[in-house]
């Protein structure tokens, strides 16, 4: 790794900390969810516990972009994580979900970023431009199709078209995906 691309590494990692830490996102509303930031703590203390479990198998990785995002991903999987898809079984915490983004940054017009399944699906686009995000914050698991499934925090129910609050064991979610 170039010292360029580690320097890049760790202000990525500082970014998404200092962010989660400022309580900027306390409160976003969107679709009827508050997210406040009792809830933040709480999924960042269940990522945290996936860590600890997961130690030496995965490391934590900070999004790019200047917001609370950040991957807990298989160690030597970092080059997957693009605007085209991120590395299986791993996770990832943030508020926002299911967009289409600017097509500067990923040329596949029909590709939702950071698709979800426990959130609202992404509003439609217009004129190829992007679209705004999904509010809900949720720790969920990258699958074998290519989408997010929540793990913990806020799920989505299309049927009763609100949000939930849903907690999961990190030691369960481990077992269950066969990692430990």
């Amino acid at each position: 790794m170039t010292k360029k691309m580690r320097e890049f590494k760790m202000r990525l990692q500082e970014n998404a900390i200092k962010e989660a830490e400022s309580g900027m996102y306390d409160i976003s509303k969107d679709m009827g969810v508050l997210i406040k930031e009792k809830d933040l703590e709480a999924c960042e203390k269940f990522l945290m516990d996936l860590q600890k479990i997961l130690i030496g198998k995965y490391e934590l990785v900070g999004s790019c972009n200047k917001d609370i995002s950040r991957y807990l991903i298989p160690v030597g999987t970092e080059k997957q994580i693009s605007y085209y898809g991120k590395p299986e079984k791993s996770f990832r915490i943030s508020d926002h979900w299911n967009w289409y983004s600017n097509t500067k940054k990923c040329g596949d017009i029909s590709y939702v970023q950071c698709e979800s399944v426990d959130m609202p699906a992404a509003r439609e686009r217009k004129d190829w431009h992007a679209t705004k995000p999904r509010k809900g914050l949720q720790v969920a698991v990258q699958g074998t199709d290519g989408k997010y499934h929540h793990v913990f925090g806020y799920k989505w129910s299309e049927a009763e078209q609100n949000f939930k609050w849903v907690e999961n064991r990190p030691m369960d979610i481990c077992k269950k995906l066969g990692l430990v």
